[in-house]
């Protein structure tokens, strides 16, 4: 029998107008906003998503890292890393699906 995709994935991007991340890449704790970096530098994902705006800003060492979003519907969110990965996740699962 064959494998029908009905619901298809959408990436959380789709739904960002602008995203603002700031952190220290020699920092001990830094991985999500790195990889949110890597996600949304990716030449496929800026090929995609024209639209979307995004900062990334250096901070000192001591500084906490901050994500900034700004989402389609023009409401804000920021997430320092402590909060990022259930945050996010939670959030998106809550208003989009």
């Amino acid at each position: 029998m064959p494998k029908f995709n009905f619901f298809p994935k959408v990436n959380f991007l789709a739904y960002i107008k602008r995203i603002k991340i700031k952190y220290n890449p020699c920092g001990v704790y830094n991985d999500n906003c790195r990889k949110l970096i890597h996600h949304i530098e990716a030449k496929q994902k800026k090929d995609k998503f024209l639209n979307l705006e995004y900062k990334l800003e250096l901070i000192d060492y001591n500084e906490e890292p901050l994500i900034e979003i700004e989402m389609l519907n023009s409401k804000i969110f920021k997430y320092w890393y402590s909060d990022w990965l259930t945050g996010l996740n939670y959030m998106i699962f809550k208003k989009y699906n």
